[in-house]
């Protein structure tokens, strides 16, 4: 309770913490919500750009591949076109056809991925053909047991261009893939060709990294029977299933690469969320200002309703609805009435403002000697005050005795002293009982009682007859 009693003391009202509350509730709740199904949004935008992607990197990757295999064909149908061919004659078409060609060194005009071709004639190494033979020609060793499996594959799978890698290099530690392809002239076995690849440079050709702006990216390659793998990127890629993660293999003839990618966390979005937090919370707070000016403008219609704008005394309808409530309870009660019997005199004879300036000044003279829990209400020119919680009869005859008394003083206007009056009764529910209309009942009696001790009981029209007297001196 005294949580809740500071709360209406800062707000002034209940009802601007519960606009508050919500507000708030509702705004919290909303945000939630749509920052929910943007998620799902952005959940599906981003699969739908990372598929895109991914067949975007694939194609480039199997673009590649062709333009291999396009050359492994070219050289192939070359040594089988003439079955002595020799070495150089091949090495003349190499550099000729494929490595100085106008188109090819076009495409790979700064960063080809194609380091040099080898020709392996009855599978006894002949020739590499390659503009830095120096320095390739020590990355090149065919006796251990992973190259013997692929080059075996090689000669069992003719139609094929087999994929090997990427290797490691012991000398320079660069990464190479070694494509074969098996050369039949008729139906003789000549020997193998292939194309060395420099793997970095093939992703540098597709503008592949293992991170940019929005994905990161994966690859991982079975090397020798799939005993091991070769993982290039983010290796958690492979584990993380779902979770915004697109997988895709591709096949380089008996050779397959997987590969992942996902988008980075909040890439797409992080800019999107800022803006999102900043609209929300103004908008909350528009809301808020507006929902203060709406709760400020019922509680002020509301205290309208309930207030005599004249006296800001209680409006009499709630006042009779709170005190017939209050009847019912254990506490005793007490009632205080006063009539301003000379009030429609006042406004006769002056105006209808000073009518009203006496009756502020006398509501002012009322509440000087009430408590503040005490409750009034005025009927015309009537105030009937309502004291709750008496503990005997004396506390009503002592309000009621300072009311007669400070009520038939007169009240200096202008250049006028005027008396109201004052005609004042009472009652409790100690002596009269808790029956609301009897109460008021007694209280008229006994004020009329007064009125005619006054000679004031009947309607008077005469100014003569009024207190109402010019201010001496």
């Amino acid at each position: 309770m005294i949580f809740f009693r500071f709360l209406r003391d800062v707000c002034g009202s209940y009802l601007y913490f519960v606009m508050f509350v919500a507000v708030t509730f509702l705004y919290v709740s909303g945000s939630f919500y749509i920052s929910h199904v943007l998620e799902g949004l952005r959940d599906q935008k981003n699969g739908i750009i990372s598929a895109e992607r991914m067949v975007n990197v694939s194609s480039n990757i199997l673009n590649d591949y062709q333009n291999i295999t396009n050359d492994v064909s070219k050289l192939t149908a070359f040594i089988q076109s003439d079955d002595k061919v020799t070495v150089e004659e091949i090495k003349k078409f190499v550099h000729d056809e494929l490595l100085h060609s106008d188109t090819f060194s076009y495409i790979k005009k700064d960063d080809s991925f194609v380091l040099g071709y080898i020709v392996v004639p009855e599978d006894n190494y002949s020739a590499l053909i390659s503009d830095n033979v120096n320095s390739l020609s020590g990355e090149l060793t065919f006796s251990d047991s992973s190259s013997k499996y692929y080059i075996n594959l090689t000669k069992n799978n003719p139609d094929d261009v087999v994929v090997q890698g990427p290797v490691i290099s012991a000398k320079s530690h660069a990464l190479i893939i070694f494509c074969r392809q098996a050369v039949y002239v008729g139906k003789e076995y000549w020997g193998y060709i292939g194309v060395l690849v420099d793997f970095y440079k093939l992703l540098e050709s597709i503008k592949l990294t293992a991170e940019d702006d929005i994905f990161v990216y994966a690859i991982r390659a079975s090397i020798y029977k799939g005993s091991h793998d070769f993982i290039w990127g983010d290796s958690t890629l492979f584990k993380r299933k779902g979770a915004g993660v697109i997988q895709k293999s591709i096949f380089f003839g008996k050779q397959r690469w997987d590969m992942a990618l996902r988008v980075k966390d909040r890439a797409l979005s992080s800019n999107f969320y800022i803006k999102f937090i900043s609209v929300m919370s103004g908008l909350w707070l528009i809301t808020l200002m507006m929902g203060y000016y709406l709760v400020s403008f019922v509680y002020t219609s509301r205290r309208n309703n309930d207030k005599d704008r004249l006296t800001d005394t209680m409006y009499h309808e709630n006042f009779f609805k709170i005190v017939k409530r209050q009847l019912k309870n254990q506490y005793e009660h007490g009632f205080v009435v006063v009539e301003l019997t000379l009030f429609k005199q006042i406004n006769s004879c002056y105006d209808y403002s000073v009518g009203d300036a006496m009756l502020k000044e006398a509501t002012k003279n009322i509440r000087v000697c009430l408590s503040y829990t005490d409750m009034v209400c005025r009927i015309g020119s009537e105030f009937i005050i309502f004291i709750p919680k008496i503990k005997s009869t004396i506390d009503v005859e002592r309000v009621q005795a300072d009311l007669s008394e400070v009520l038939n003083t007169d009240i200096k206007y202008g250049n006028f002293s005027i008396n109201l009056g004052a005609v004042v009764g009472s009652c409790n529910t100690i002596s009269h009982g808790r029956d609301f209309h009897n109460l008021m009942h007694i209280v008229n009696e006994e004020m009329f009682e007064q009125k005619k001790r006054r000679g004031t009981f009947s309607q008077v029209t005469d100014c003569k007859s009024t207190r109402v007297k010019p201010k001496q001196g």
